[in-house]
């Protein structure tokens, strides 16, 4: 008896409600136009011989920017004439402009802004930041600006060119009015029925949803969970060697879903910018910083743990009739919103925690014990509060790392 061969069964259908997410979207792209533009602000800065603070958003954030300020002295550092601007980068998905930049500054106590330009590109930045050393020749960027004002006809409307007007939809209101306009010549009562008739029908029609998708990451909005640090004396010298054995540890983790990177964090010090790497470990809605720095002599270690509540809501932009199906369609995009925790995230954060912490603590020991540092560590991790975090909504409460800072560019 021959064997009877069937076909394969064709796989399941994706059709779960989750938002797809795009490597290459625009808001990776708002985020590289950022980079450019942070690296381009100080490079004109250096060509003027000035030293200003120039500053950019995380890669968590949305929308993106970037800031520079100048304090020029005027005579000497106790008398100096302030001016600073604040460049942002929108995604705007669907649109004929899907870039969006909007440009304001304060120069010496002159405030104005430039909302909706369609590019910010070297020739404007070097206007822009020629005025704020100088404070003169105010830029005027008016001509780079979508329409912001209905009655502004000279400039481009930055409309959303994925959907044609649902001509259909307005088909109830004109029988309504022309049926009111005509009730006393009998026939108008019979288009007001026809209207009723027709809202109802229309009510009817499905409808389809194009999304612009989401980022790879979510947006972060911390709270903060358990911590743990130390200072190993002596030790400085060979940060480099203990940071190097924790990403070895790290690499291999018990679970694919368990990620970790090198981020690049700045904030503010004493009298100026700093910035340095920590080594971020994350899974699911649980994120864990680490941190391993040289003070002269001595080596900090430590590391603090967090729950991240923050997420990608869809936001509807326009409702029409698709040009590519015919359908009628809503275009919907992603807005950074918050999302309640559970009890797993917490269970999810708490297995992050004591598996980093565990690789760390032996590493640590493993170190001192070859080069015979004789020093108690308290290796106990510091509990934060746990009681009432699933389930809560309040969205004031922003996580704190090793400092308050914000968080900046992504992977190394």
């Amino acid at each position: 008896m021959e064997p009877v061969y069937e076909p394969a069964p064709s796989p399941l259908m994706n059709a779960q409600p989750v938002l797809e997410r795009l490597p290459d979207g625009l808001f990776p792209k708002a985020e590289r136009l950022r980079g450019e533009t942070y690296r381009i602000v100080e490079k004109i800065l250096e060509g003027l011989r000035v030293e200003g603070l120039v500053l950019q958003s995380t890669a968590y954030e949305h929308p993106c920017w970037v800031k520079v300020s100048c304090w020029m002295p005027s005579g000497n550092r106790l008398l100096t004439e302030r001016a600073e601007a604040i460049v942002t980068i929108e995604p705007k998905p669907f649109h004929t402009f899907d870039i969006v930049y909007s440009v304001a500054w304060e120069n010496r106590g002159k405030k104005k802004s430039f909302p909706g330009m369609r590019q910010f590109t070297q020739m404007e930045a070097t206007v822009l930041l020629q005025y704020l050393v100088s404070g003169n020749n105010e830029p005027n960027f008016s001509d780079l600006q979508v329409r912001q004002k209905s009655w502004q006809i000279w400039k481009p409307v930055n409309k959303i060119n994925a959907v044609n007007t649902d001509w259909l939809a307005l088909l109830p209101l004109g029988l309504f009015i022309i049926g009111l306009a005509t009730i006393a010549f009998g026939i108008g009562f019979f288009l007001l029925l026809l209207g009723f008739a027709a809202a109802w029908l229309l009510k009817r029609r499905t409808t389809i949803v194009r999304s612009s998708g989401k980022p790879l990451f979510e947006p972060r909005n911390l709270q903060r969970v358990d911590s743990w640090q130390t200072v190993i004396s002596d030790a400085g010298a060979d940060a480099d060697l203990v940071r190097h054995r924790f990403l070895e540890a790290i690499g291999n983790p018990p679970d694919p879903s368990f990620r970790s990177n090198i981020e690049r964090i700045w904030y503010w010090g004493l009298d100026t910018k700093e910035e340095r790497e920590q080594i971020t470990l994350s899974v699911k809605r649980a994120v864990l910083f680490a941190q391993i720095y040289q003070y002269g002599r001595e080596l900090y270690v430590g590391w603090d743990g967090h729950l991240n509540r923050g997420t990608w809501v869809e936001k509807t932009l326009a409702t029409g009739i698709d040009k590519e199906t015919g359908r009628l369609v809503h275009i919907n995009t992603v807005v950074q919103g918050y999302q309640v925790l559970t009890e797993y995230d917490v269970s999810d954060v708490s297995c992050l925690i004591e598996w980093a912490h565990a690789q760390l603590v032996r590493i640590v020991k493993n170190y001192m014990a070859e080069r015979r540092i004789d020093q108690e560590i308290d290796f106990k991790i510091t509990r934060g509060e746990r009681q009432g975090i699933a389930g809560q909504t309040d969205q004031s409460a922003r996580g704190a790392g090793f400092v308050k800072r914000l968080r900046t560019a992504a992977n190394v």
